[in-house]
């Protein structure tokens, strides 16, 4: 089975179809985003999370004036070991960025950086930001109460980047100022923003874990091999007995 073909296969008839073609593309450039529904296979999320147990974890835990980020995470490389399929995807997905954008992207060069599993356990979140790659894809493998996505489209404007490390404190004061979109968490459902996004995770609630794949992008010839490992180095680790997701 060739790469496209196995990429393919991770998709939906409906989700293929609604990722491609001048009316997706459209709609990127219109609203700032593309999230699309039921475009993962029930098949393809369920493989994936199962993949996880005893897994070796990094624990991510910050504290800021932004609220405290709370989740586990893998990176590229453990999880492309684990599930095999999400290397032909995430290949697949710089053409369907680059579709939508009508600009040419590629993945990371750095697989710890470029792909990435988010396991957010109740009570978990992940505090509002921007991202430094151009392009980011975020799946959601699952079904929870509330952990919604929330994102501000192109609130990062290239004005705001004038201001370099004063960009992201401006950035936020922009989000009290404008409401969210929400995005709830359903298993297939797939979202394509830009770095200009401000994003977070709202607080996952119930019994249930949050679990997604983040897919990073960025223009040819960019290197992210300089970047530390994901979340940092010395990060603690927590093992995966089970699964509740």
């Amino acid at each position: 089975m060739s790469e496209h073909s196995e990429a393919t296969s991770c998709f939906t008839a409906a989700g293929a179809r609604s990722l491609r073609g001048p009316e997706a593309a459209r709609n990127y450039r219109s609203q700032g985003y593309l999230s699309i529904t039921d475009a993962l296979s029930g098949e393809f999320c369920r493989n994936v999370i199962g993949s996880l147990h005893q897994a070796n974890m990094i624990q991510v835990e910050s504290r800021d004036l932004r609220g405290t980020t709370r989740f586990l995470t893998l990176n590229g490389q453990e999880l492309i070991a684990r599930a095999p399929a999400l290397e032909a995807l995430y290949l697949e997905f710089a053409n369907v960025v680059s579709e939508l954008t009508g600009e040419r992207y590629t993945p990371l060069d750095n697989r710890k950086v470029g792909l990435s599993l988010n396991y957010t356990p109740p009570g978990g979140r992940f505090v509002r930001h921007f991202d430094r790659n151009e392009m980011t894809v975020s799946l959601y493998l699952n079904e929870v109460q509330d952990g919604e996505l929330e994102i501000w489209p192109n609130i990062v404007s290239p004005f705001l980047d004038l201001f370099g490390r004063y960009k992201l404190p401006l950035a936020l004061r922009l989000t009290r100022l404008m409401k969210a979109i929400s995005i709830p968490p359903r298993a297939g459902t797939v979202v394509v923003f830009s770095r200009r996004t401000v994003h977070g995770v709202a607080p996952v609630v119930g019994e249930r874990s949050r679990v997604s794949v983040i897919m990073a992008y960025d223009r040819p010839g960019r290197s992210f091999m300089h970047v530390p490992d994901y979340y940092g180095q010395g990060s603690s680790r927590v093992l995966l007995d089970s699964v509740s997701a």
